[in-house]
């Protein structure tokens, strides 16, 4: 993927609401279960993984299994919030 498409899909990413919250949500806890993110937002299954999916896609979020559950990390903290800090 060429800079301008990454740039537009972190952009995309971080122009929802309900991602900013998640991403948020991922930075206060380093890592978190998908579990935390559809209870705590009050989220189903299919619309949390929905905003989860384009975090990943988008190089921001990365996905771990354990078990039969998806956690979620930051890919760099220090650029997400860097990445904040500018929409604030």
């Amino acid at each position: 993927m060429d800079e301008t498409k990454k740039m537009a899909a972190v952009a995309h990413a971080l122009s929802d609401p309900t991602r900013l919250e998640i991403v948020e949500m991922i930075k206060r806890q380093n890592d978190i279960c998908a579990c935390h993110i559809q209870a705590g937002l009050n989220l189903s299954q299919p619309k949390a993984s929905y905003h989860v999916k384009i975090l990943v896609d988008a190089g921001l979020v990365r996905r771990s299994v354990r078990g039969t559950w998806s956690h979620y990390s930051l890919v760099d903290a220090g650029r997400v919030e860097r990445l904040l800090d500018a929409l604030r």
